[in-house]
């Protein structure tokens, strides 16, 4: 009983750590989570436990006397320990459990926010491309957000534009459209995507195109062209496994002058 609750307190101990990284790794586009069977992110969890603890508690020191919120770290100790507390430290504990819970909540919601922070500090600077320890992104989600465009600083568009090649029973069927989503599989794979504003257009039908219809330039926009067909409904969901071959292109919503 004694090492299993020492065994929890010192994972709440590491807790600050613990939201640091997942803040880091996480936003709107990315879905990494920590893993704890790797190293880099067992390292990335302790150092900034360290280093918030160890301001966290200076400050702690410096504000709690007054407020009578300073957690007795002796207790703590021969909890995660294992040890038998005496009648004075259950007392002592008993009075250090609202201050030490409020302590990792505060350090906790700080941790979230600096985790954050240093995220956007390290897109900015690109950090990420040059050390691993820092890498936020897979490939997918580099390409998916438009992470990987070079360029400093990188280029700016309105929305990413997919082109989907799908083998059925018919022949190979083409979908373009925007992508507005995508999931990824237990080994950060992509499962499926999500596309909105899709045209279809089945490119087994160019086979019996003549060769002067072939010779003309086809419409500017697919708005125009009948070899595509707008897909109704306001997603169309593709399993990554049904999918022949992939191009991903970022675009800017077009500006007609008056």
């Amino acid at each position: 009983m004694g090492l299993a609750f020492g065994a929890l307190l010192l994972a709440t101990i590491l807790l600050p750590g613990i939201l640091f990284r997942y803040a880091y790794l996480r936003s709107d586009s990315l879905r990494k989570t920590v893993d704890f069977s790797l190293l880099s992110e067992a390292v990335f969890v302790l150092i900034p436990t360290l280093i918030l603890h160890a301001f966290g508690w200076g400050l702690a020191r410096l504000v709690g006397p007054a407020l009578n919120l300073v957690p007795d770290l002796g207790v703590f100790y021969r909890l995660i320990t294992g040890q038998l507390l005496t009648d004075a430290g259950l007392l002592r504990l008993e009075r250090g459990l609202i201050p030490f819970i409020l302590y990792i909540l505060l350090l906790g919601a700080v941790a979230g926010w600096l985790g954050t922070l240093v995220q956007r500090w390290v897109l900015r600077n690109a950090w990420d491309d040059h050390f691993k320890l820092l890498r936020i992104f897979n490939d997918w989600d580099k390409y998916f957000t438009g992470h990987s465009v070079s360029g400093d600083p990188r280029r700016s568009f309105d929305y990413v534009q997919v082109d989907v090649v799908v083998q059925s029973g018919e022949g190979d069927i083409l979908y373009t459209g925007a992508l507005a989503n995508y999931s990824l599989n237990q080994e950060q794979g992509i499962d499926r995507i999500f596309m909105e504003v899709v045209y279809r257009r089945r490119l087994s039908d160019d086979l019996r195109l003549s060769e002067t219809a072939l010779a003309d330039l086809p419409p500017a926009n697919r708005e125009e062209d009948p070899r595509y067909y707008n897909m109704p409904g306001d997603y169309l969901v593709i399993p990554f496994g049904q999918i022949r071959n992939l191009n991903i292109s970022y675009k800017k919503f077009e500006t007609q002058a008056e």
